[in-house]
């Protein structure tokens, strides 16, 4: 009876972990199809524990696990199916909230990446990216990302006046981040400094993987 009650226990387990209302939405662009998987919520509006998973155009999937922890960071665990030497787990540990996956080739080699978009809790909504690479579709890795430092904040660097309320936009072979510049003199929630652009580009260093910036636009 025991052995009974464990086993209904684990399918109970099972089904809140993955019976969470996950949103997915696909759309085609131009350069190709982009598969994205928007956040889970619950009805209060809070980020809940979720699962989503995202097949390639290779026909590999990327499983992605949300664990939010106290409201305002997360824990997010990658794992791949069908990759030939590599049944490994990536961790991103202390995120901020989950707010979309997106498959990319940004390399242009056949075989997508798969970066993950957190949001800040918050007024500012600061946004972060992770990344993982496929090597051949034989085993996965993640990718080094060149994040913001105090030092680009400062006067006349890349990110001068960033306050957040950016945005991500992958196009063909390139990641694009957009945000409003704030000046010193301005109010929250009214910026005066006009838009920013930063790319990113993905290349292999060293048998390593980097989204590194290429270019400031303003």
């Amino acid at each position: 009876m025991k052995y009974l009650i464990n086993i209904l226990l684990g399918f109970i387990l099972i089904a809140s972990i993955t019976g969470c209302g996950v949103k997915k939405d696909e759309s085609k662009k131009e350069n190709g199809k982009t598969t994205s998987s928007e956040v889970p919520v619950s009805k209060s509006g809070e980020q809940t524990p979720g699962k989503t998973e995202l097949k390639t155009k290779t026909g590999k999937t990327f499983t992605v696990i949300i664990e939010p922890q106290s409201g305002k960071v997360s824990d997010i665990y990658v794992y791949g199916t069908g990759f030939a030497k590599f049944l490994d787990t990536v961790y991103i540990n202390d995120a901020f909230l989950y707010e979309n996956a997106v498959l990319a080739d940004l390399d242009g080699n056949g075989f997508e990446e798969l970066y993950i978009i957190t949001k800040s809790k918050g007024t500012d909504a600061y946004l972060n990216l992770s990344g993982v690479v496929s090597s051949k579709d034989t085993s996965y890795f993640p990718v080094f990302i060149q994040n913001i430092e105090d030092n680009d904040l400062k006067q006349g660097n890349k990110f001068e006046g960033y306050m957040g309320h950016d945005k991500f936009t992958f196009e063909k072979d390139r990641i694009l981040r957009e945000f409003p510049v704030y000046k010193e003199t301005d109010t929250l929630g009214k910026p005066s400094g006009g838009i920013r652009k930063v790319f990113y580009k993905l290349s292999a260093v060293d048998s390593t993987w980097q989204l590194k910036i290429e270019e400031d636009k303003k």
